[in-house]
């Protein structure tokens, strides 16, 4: 009868608790409701477990919980949506709550045992060795109430001395004495390893002591980054970590990242692990002798907020680079071509090549697949792609593969007979705004043709390239001379800009860690001598010729996550102009074809966001595209909605038409851009692919009044859990205020400020939850309670959290709560809420998602205005509103809404209806032309009474 059991917090996992309350729960899917009766199934739960004694264990009781799938408001099931968990299945869920200071051990398992009745045998849920294990911290200090060294204790409690010969203690590592920078939420300060500081040489660093957990950014075949996460024990073999963030006994947080300041060139700097948690520093320059010393730092930071210490320490690094006046490289071009006036690749929605057609793409199939696309969407009115990204297999070269050279810089004849120019002209002809091509850094996959027409006209160099997941046999490879590869930049992206191409993705950008001087043979006056000009150069040439001839924001950076280009970026300048930032591919590529990737994919993306967030001022992070209408499109879209970079899809029109993307994009195909989705601090220092607990995430709309919470299941089981919204949104509003705060050095783009209004604001407060699967709003008086959500492999579900403003009448009698939550048939809808009109009319900023104004009219009816602003196409707005008396708030009362208009439209009664049931009121908006490239800027007022 019982067919699925689940747990949290989750079994197989550690869980750290910084809560008042742990909280326990116990949930049990039988088998058909027709086939059970009230007792069937457990009648007694217990956590077993040694909470209270490290070698004693005991059974604690759980209580029945009055949750069940009836939908009651007051059950903690209420988002359950049928499609997850059938409705001819029932559950049955047992709960405890123990405040955090009970525990007499911090760090206790348990796991959980059930029976019938006290005349059956227990039944255990977990295997052998398969408990949760749970850290509690109960004790956190205020952190405006911490004495002033209390920074550095932790840190010097943490990374100590490694024993020497003659020493059997370890001892605190002493940091370099002026670098300390404390607050009284953080502290940071840089170490400068001792040993010989030669290439690719390790140096021991440290011994990491009082360590509970760890999250590693560690580098997978030089190309790109991969979270490692972990208990206790820190040895990762051969990873490279980049960057470290452990998390301490004590509840604290340090991040750690090693760089080089060296001004030679280019290096690489990494931490390696091995047991008894030593640390030690790498360097790898590119690419210096082996007799050549770099000047090692490592930045260290500690704060109880995971992503302040993250951002502390990358703040660290950017200052000492600045200090030491290392420079990205980047320079501005004066004789610059004038700007193209250009679709964004992050406000529109695009369209890749390269999982429909692979290197077998051509002119005729892509014109042919746009095409169909175009009618079918414009029949279906359905967002239609309006920039094109022709990926690997348009260019002229010998062979497409990892051996492949470049023969000349223009495209395959056979393939593209036009040329990229006649190819485009039809592109833009059908709706398409913007082209874009793919190349690897250095031309082509094998480099360039030693024989071909490119090797008349620009000097080349041969080296050795080593094998790796990219490219799988080692070989020579010639490539264009450091001291031509701005000549030939300059003459390809011309070219480009001739054939109406405006924007590139630079591939295989890691590359050149694969090189080694040729050394085979004899003497040649073209065998490579300097890798570390040549990455500077071609780095430099790629770059400004970009920016001459596309214009700011017209590089994707791929197979790029290097220490080198997080420094890159860090060398940039405070004031990094938004129009030049980066568009980065923030983890390995999509496979659509390898089932099991999918949900590596999304976990992978969401932890990596923990540091690409940090730099939002100076790249956007891509996702890569996704091929709509399969069984894991929606976890794609919706987390590449909430991703704040660009969406793009690939597939043909049996794709396109088989999913509705005007979730996704919206009137003009337009998306609505996010601030970065936060991952909760537990799921990050977890691979949640491995643990049935969901994974969760949330972030601010443009709005504070407004959270969006991302949950989703990663792992290869269903998942029955609870989620802690007001945990979720509470840390989401809070990091927005960090980071709002900030001036200069990682400062959002997407600004948020808080809401402004007029009238009297009570200090009751209602919560407006709109749940996206089953488009169910609920009006919630708490948030403090768990509620639990059930989702299948690779299903997720999204919930917008609206904090219903409150205004009371002049008279005081009477209540009005309202919320805007946007276009609630669109993913993150809520953020086409531009600003409400009294934040328009005094600060001129965008900001709070409603505004209200009450009066009491001459009969004592009471009378009031609401209004918002929405600065996107959008097909409805929703608002949520009701009425409550003042004196008694759970008492509702009768709304009535008498008036709705709509500015520049005029719209009659029917486009537009107020459901008493649900509290909702749903304007339909004028659909706009595709064809018009307006900033819709619409003001909606609403008249309401009781």
């Amino acid at each position: 009868m019982i067919s699925q059991v689940h747990v949290y917090p989750p079994l197989g996992a550690l869980t750290s608790v910084r809560e008042p309350t742990i909280r326990f729960r116990v949930y049990f899917v039988l088998g058909s409701s027709s086939e059970i009766n009230a007792d069937d199934g457990p009648g007694e739960v217990e956590i077993w477990t040694n909470m209270h004694d490290s070698a004693g264990w005991k059974g604690i009781a759980l209580k029945p919980s009055l949750a069940n799938h009836s939908g009651n408001i007051n059950s903690e099931l209420i988002f359950v949506d049928n499609t997850q968990i059938p409705t001819d299945h029932y559950i049955k869920c047992f709960e405890l709550s123990i405040p955090s200071t009970i525990p007499s051990n911090r760090h206790f398992e348990f796991t959980v045992r059930w029976r019938r009745d006290s005349l059956t045998e227990w039944h255990w849920i977990s295997e052998f060795g398969k408990n949760a294990h749970i850290v509690v911290y109960s004790n956190i200090p205020d952190p405006y109430q911490l004495p002033l060294n209390y920074w550095r204790r932790q840190l010097r409690s943490h990374i100590l001395k490694i024993k020497s010969t003659t020493s059997s203690d370890y001892t605190p590592l002493p940091a370099i004495a002026d670098s300390w920078r404390t607050s009284n939420t953080s502290a940071s300060c840089l170490f400068r390893p001792k040993g010989e500081k030669n290439q690719n040489e390790k140096i021991p660093f440290c011994h990491l002591e009082a360590m509970e957990r760890y999250l590693a950014f560690a580098r997978k075949d030089k190309f790109w980054i991969i979270p490692q996460s972990g208990c206790r024990m820190l040895d990762l073999g051969n990873f490279e970590i980049v960057i470290l963030v452990t998390e301490l006994n004590s509840g604290v947080y340090v991040a750690m990242m090693p760089f080089s300041d060296d001004s030679t060139g280019p290096s690489s700097a990494s931490f390696a692990t091995s047991p008894d948690n030593i640390l030690s520093v790498c360097v790898a320059s590119l690419f210096s002798s082996a007799s050549h010393e770099f000047n090692i730092c490592v930045a260290v930071s500690a704060s109880h907020d995971l992503q302040v210490a993250v951002k502390e320490v990358f703040h660290r690094v950017h200052l000492s680079l600045a200090t030491r006046g290392i420079s990205s490289g980047a320079t501005a071009i004066a004789n610059q071509q004038p700007t193209l006036q250009l679709t964004s690749l992050t406000k529109t929605m695009g369209y890749c090549t390269w999982n429909a057609f692979y290197h077998q793409v051509n002119s005729e199939m892509l014109v042919s697949t746009l095409k169909k696309i175009y009618m079918a969407g414009r029949a279906s009115n359905r967002p239609l792609p309006k920039w094109v990204l022709i990926d690997d297999g348009w260019q002229c070269v010998d062979t497409y593969n990892g051996h492949g050279k470049l023969l000349d810089i223009y495209a395959n004849k056979t393939k593209f007979p036009g040329q990229l120019e006649g190819t485009s002209a039809e592109l833009f002809e059908i709706g398409i705004q913007r082209v874009g091509v793919w190349h690897a850094l250095w031309g082509y996959w094998g480099g360039i043709d030693p024989n071909g027409p490119l090797a008349l006209r620009y000097e080349l160099e041969r080296y050795h390239r080593r094998a790796s997941s990219a490219v799988k046999e080692s070989g020579d490879i010639w490539l264009i001379s450091p001291k031509c590869i701005a000549a030939f930049y300059d003459e390809f992206y011309k070219w480009l800009r001739s054939q109406r191409v405006s924007f590139v993705k630079v591939d295989y950008q890691a590359a050149f860690e694969t090189l080694e001087y040729y050394t085979s043979g004899a003497s040649d006056k073209n065998n490579g001598s300097n890798l570390s000009e040549m990455y500077l150069s071609y780095y430099d040439a790629m770059e400004n010729a970009a920016l001459k001839y596309f214009g700011p924001g017209s590089i994707i950076y791929c197979m790029s996550q290097t220490p080198q280009i997080i420094t890159h970026a860090l060398c940039r300048s405070d004031n990094s102009d938004p129009n030049f930032r980066m568009v980065l591919r923030n983890s390995d590529d999509y496979f659509p074809d390898v089932p099991e990737s999918h949900g590596w994919h999304i976990h992978c993306n969401l932890t990596n966001a923990v540091w690409s967030r940090v730099l939002e001022s100076y790249f956007v992070a891509d996702w890569d595209m996704f091929v709509p209408g399969k069984q894991e499109s929606k976890i794609h879209s919706i987390s590449r909605v909430l991703s704040g970079g660009p969406i793009y899809i690939t597939g043909n029109t049996t794709d396109y038409m088989a999913q509705d993307l005007t979730q996704v994009a919206g009137g003009h195909s337009r998306i609505l851009q996010c601030i970065p989705l936060l991952i909760d601090n537990n799921c990050a220092l977890t691979d949640m692919t491995q643990v049935p607990g969901l994974l969760l995430s949330s972030t601010v709309l443009t709005s504070k009044d407004t959270v969006i919470v991302f949950a989703c299941n990663v792992s290869s089981s269903a998942v029955v859990a609870p989620i802690d919204i007001s945990k979720l949104c509470s840390t989401a509003r809070q990091r927005s205020e960090q980071q709002s705060a900030q001036n200069g050095l990682f400062e959002p783009r997407i600004r948020s400020s808080s809401s402004s209004s007029f009238g009297s604001i009570s200090n009751d407060v209602l919560y407006a939850v709109h749940q996206q699967s089953t488009d169910r709003v609920l009006i919630l008086p708490d948030l403090e309670p768990l509620y639990a959500l059930a989702l299948q492999p690779l299903a997720c579900e999204l919930l917008t959290v609206a904090n219903m403003l409150t205004f009371k009448s002049l008279d005081r009698t009477a209540i009005l709560y309202a919320a805007c939550i946007g276009d609630t048939s669109r993913y993150a809808g809520a953020n086409i809420v531009e600003r409400s009109l009294s934040s328009m009319l005094l600060h001129s900023i965008k900001g709070s998602s409603a505004c209200i104004g009450g009066r009491a009219n001459a009969k004592g009816t009471q009378l009031w205005n609401v209004g918002v602003q929405i600065s996107l196409p959008s097909r409805k707005v929703v608002f949520i509103l009701c009425a409550r008396e003042a004196s008694y708030v759970s008492k509702e009362l009768t709304l009535i809404v008498t008036n709705v208009r709509v500015s520049g439209f005029s719209i009659c009664d029917s486009d537009w209806w107020f459901d008493c049931n649900t509290n909702t009121l749903t304007v339909m908006l004028p659909c706009q032309a595709d064809s018009q490239e307006i900033e819709l800027s619409t003001r909606i007022t609403i008249s309401l009474c009781i």
